[in-house]
């Protein structure tokens, strides 16, 4: 598996990718999370999986979680640029 020069998106490491698909990763001090997203000429799906570190996460995901809903078509937009990119490159 080739690696890009494009390592990150939306403050998000770029963990693995394929043809298309794109896996990105992030921590805090209460959570981690996974994201992969996988993309055809038809379609782009998103699947999130979030792990609660601290009893704290549950409480502060419940605050934000509608902020990351409405954020998740810029993401899946930036990962399929970022896939396209890497495919033209």
């Amino acid at each position: 598996m080739s690696v890009s020069s494009t390592t990150s998106t939306q403050g998000s490491k770029i963990a693995d990718r394929g043809d298309g698909w794109i896996g990105v990763e992030t921590a805090s001090w209460c959570m981690t999370a996974h994201a992969v997203v996988k993309a055809d000429d038809e379609q782009v799906s998103l699947a999130l999986f979030a792990r609660f570190d601290n009893p704290m996460a549950a409480i502060i995901w419940a605050l934000v979680s509608r902020m990351h809903r409405r954020g998740a078509p810029v993401i899946l937009r930036q990962a399929i640029r970022a896939h396209e990119s890497e495919s033209f490159a």
